[in-house]
């Protein structure tokens, strides 16, 4: 966890250690996937080596929220985000407001303000793509450049991979939009998952005998229309589900809609809030002729998911696919993978 928070656009006078090297990170960090964690666990690893401090750098909102770069929407929720970027090892979390004046800086101004200007940083840490400026017109070259003139080091990531897959959030989006909850999980190194809060529906599972928890989710990415096997997590408490994520087209339902079945007692979920993790696709959403053949597919979809949880007991999966925890075990696994190169 960072010891030290700062939102603003500046860090001038702040913290005790401010004299201390530091390595900085850069970047959005949409859904902290495999190649964030990469990028900030080679920036821990070289404040360490300096015994200095390990800054990242990141924006609020989202860059292309502001600058109107296509339909870009966010794997994580509000929430979801902030429990993450407050898990992470650096030592120092920098949350930059993200303003059409900062977004109009020329690269060059970019550095010179938010880089170089507090006379500290003596590395930094970025992936290959890294751009940066008015029209995302600055690369690592010119970063290269700069630095070098003011006796700062650069360290570029090559894209991590998982297997043959390419860990971007652009790919887990893809993934997320086909159902495939599996591929998705493989990238970002655990379930994904909707935040959201409990709210009253209007009955329909519990009258054919599968009460649901109808949840006002606040992720801008939903899996694909279907049902998953999933775990709902409200409080400390896991609890396996199954859910459906669709409008309902049995009953001629129009609204887009996510029900969690809980397979056990939760008690009353109504007002709280609660994460949904999703495990593995049993089918796509489906039409049936009447309600009494859309109870046995629930039935049906509810003994696969009783199947799953029997050979995996959710107190017997990671505890870490649970909570904005950092993996540090998968950085030093895959740390000689990484292949860091310095920029000239």
């Amino acid at each position: 966890m960072p010891r030290e928070i700062i939102v603003g656009w500046t860090r001038e006078g702040a913290g005790p250690e401010r004299a201390s090297a530091e390595v900085l990170t850069i970047g959005s960090f949409d859904g902290f996937h495999r190649g964030h964690q990469a990028l900030i666990g080679y920036t821990v690893e070289r404040a360490r080596a300096l015994g200095g401090r390990s800054v990242l750098m990141t924006f609020e909102p989202h860059p292309a929220k502001v600058v109107g770069r296509g339909a870009v929407r966010l794997l994580q929720a509000p929430e979801q985000r902030a429990a993450w970027l407050e898990g992470t090892p650096v030592d120092v979390l920098w949350v930059v407001p993200f303003t059409p004046a900062l977004a109009s800086l020329r690269p060059e101004e970019f550095l010179e303000q938010y880089v170089f200007q507090a006379g500290t940083v003596r590395e930094v840490v970025v992936g290959t793509d890294f751009r940066f400026g008015v029209r995302r017109s600055g690369d690592v070259a010119l970063l290269a450049r700069m630095a070098r003139s003011r006796g700062v080091r650069v360290w570029a990531l090559p894209s991590v991979s998982v297997g043959d897959e390419p860990c971007r959030s652009s790919e887990v989006r893809r993934r997320l939009r086909t159902g495939d909850v599996e591929g998705a999980s493989r990238l970002l190194g655990r379930p994904y998952a909707l935040w959201g809060v409990v709210q009253t529906g209007e009955g329909l599972g519990r009258q054919i005998g599968f009460p649901t928890a109808n949840l006002n989710w606040r992720n801008e990415v939903l899996p694909a229309p279907g049902v998953y096997v999933t775990v709902l997590r409200a409080g400390d408490r896991l609890w396996p589900s199954v859910s459906n994520v669709g409008r309902r087209p049995t009953v001629g339902g129009r609204r887009l809609q996510v029900e969690a079945h809980v397979l056990g007692e939760p008690g009353d979920l109504y007002g709280r809030p609660v994460e949904l993790f999703f495990l593995k696709r049993i089918r796509a959403e489906q039409s049936f002729p009447s309600l009494e053949a859309l109870r046995r597919q629930i039935e049906a979809d509810v003994k696969t998911a009783r199947r799953f949880f029997a050979d995996r007991p959710v107190e017997a999966l990671p505890a870490d696919w649970f909570r904005p925890t950092w993996d540090g075990a998968w950085y030093e696994a895959h740390r000689a993978e990484l292949r860091p190169e310095e920029l000239p």
